[in-house]
């Protein structure tokens, strides 16, 4: 097999050479390009920056037996995901209680929602507000981390607006 091969010299003057390329010749040249491509690809895949790797979901909802979580906005990667302007519902069935944030971390295999934010709860009868917390929600339970304070509320005012 005959190929013509453009070479480029030092001084930058061009000549044309025919020379005889075998098969395996060809076969090196390639394995050499793919191991150069695989060089400069590899580490980028690996570093999750060639594949964006995030998934964007706008009126997010994740919803259980008692609960529903819903965002705004939500952000993941994998099971873990970031949820903008949070509610989340409690004993849904009888509306007890709704919690808001402005942003939480949702970790789906842990069952976990957390936030250094502020945080809000409200029921018929009270309501908590505080910095920070996590929330186990098919246990729901609720640990609120900072300045937490609770107002409750005389004659059943109905907060929920129900």
């Amino acid at each position: 097999m005959r190929h013509q091969i453009l070479c480029w010299v030092s001084n930058c003057s061009t000549y044309r050479t025919t020379q005889n390329i075998t098969g395996t010749r060809i076969k090196k040249v390639i394995r050499l390009i793919v191991t150069v491509a695989s060089l400069i690809i590899l580490p980028s895949l690996a570093d999750g920056d060639f594949f964006d790797e995030r998934v964007a979901i706008d009126n997010f909802k994740l919803g259980g037996a008692d609960y529903v979580i819903s965002g705004k906005k939500a952000i993941f990667s994998g099971n873990i995901g970031t949820l903008s302007k949070v509610q989340a519902l409690f004993n849904k069935n009888a509306g007890d209680m709704r919690l808001f944030s402005p942003e939480c971390t949702l970790n789906q295999i842990e069952k976990v929602c957390s936030s250094d934010r502020q945080v809000h709860l409200r029921s018929k009868s009270f309501t908590i507000d505080g910095v920070g917390f996590d929330l186990l929600f098919e246990k729901q339970h609720l640990f609120i981390r900072n300045n937490v304070k609770m107002r409750i509320f005389k004659n059943n005012n109905n907060l929920l607006g129900q």
